[in-house]
């Protein structure tokens, strides 16, 4: 496809019912969010003529209408393969480029999410990753591993209630984190009960370990007077549980990676 907003017309009819696949959410996305986008700024006389399109990018952050970067305002990282040695810190043009294995945004954004597309041998490749707030989730994963550790702690002193309530506030960050990156919730979310509900929702649709949420619901259902009153829980206290909440963590930092605090 041409990149040229006058030639291509993209987004400027309805796209046609034999249009699928990756083609039809390139000009949907054109049509809904760059055209829009590049009629303002042209009709604004803030656009250097003759236009032409190379690359897009539409961002989505949480609680505001979405930003639309056109060409040199486009950020985002790849990684790519090229057909020769490259130094650190040498400038590579795209037509050198033989494959692009992927892509992420610039730790200043990444709390978007994000569609973004770039001119390439004249054909349009498309990036893109809906998670929202992945630097917030990353630190509510730390906070959680803090949390864990003390859990284990306790398990090995044998103290029953601190080891619930520092394996239950895990899960529970650890619950937040993983439903603040869907959209599910929204980041400020403080409500016990809409991380719990949201999070079993998310376990019937399968977008989470059931062990996980069903560790989560025990600890949430341990009345509270066993927890500051010192009744016998010992029955309720289970490695295993705090085994649950590690892999949970361990697969959250994999996905969060780049943007861990440990990281930036």
């Amino acid at each position: 496809m041409s990149g040229h907003s006058e030639d291509n017309k993209l987004g400027a009819t309805d796209i046609p019912n034999e249009v699928l696949g990756p083609e039809r959410t390139l000009l949907q996305m054109f049509k809904f969010y760059v055209e829009p986008e590049i009629e303002r700024r042209r009709s604004g006389r803030l656009l250097t003529e003759p236009f032409i399109l190379a690359r897009a990018q539409v961002l989505f952050f949480e609680g505001r209408s979405p930003e639309v970067r056109l060409n040199d305002e486009v950020k985002i990282a790849l990684l790519v393969r090229a057909p020769r040695a490259v130094q650190k810190g040498e400038a590579v043009s795209l037509s050198e480029i033989e494959h692009i294995e992927g892509s992420e945004l610039d730790l200043a954004d990444s709390d978007a999410g994000h569609f973004t597309a770039v001119l390439l041998n004249n054909n349009w490749l498309m990036f893109f990753d809906f998670r929202r707030n992945k630097r917030k989730a990353s630190a509510l994963v730390k906070r959680a591993e803090e949390f864990c550790a003390m859990a284990e702690h306790a398990l090995s002193e044998r103290f029953a209630g601190p080891w619930v309530d520092n394996l239950y506030s895990a899960c529970e960050l650890l619950a937040k984190a993983r439903l603040i990156t869907s959209s599910a919730e929204s980041s400020d979310v403080k409500s016990h009960g809409r991380i719990h509900s949201e999070i079993n929702r998310w376990g019937l649709l399968g977008n989470v370990d059931r062990k996980f949420v069903e560790t989560l619901n025990k600890l949430s259902n341990l009345p509270t007077s066993a927890r500051y009153k010192g009744d016998d829980i010992s029955q309720h206290v289970s490695p295993e549980m705090v085994a649950t909440a590690r892999a949970e963590i361990s697969e959250l930092k994999i996905r969060l990676k780049r943007f861990s605090p440990d990281e930036v």
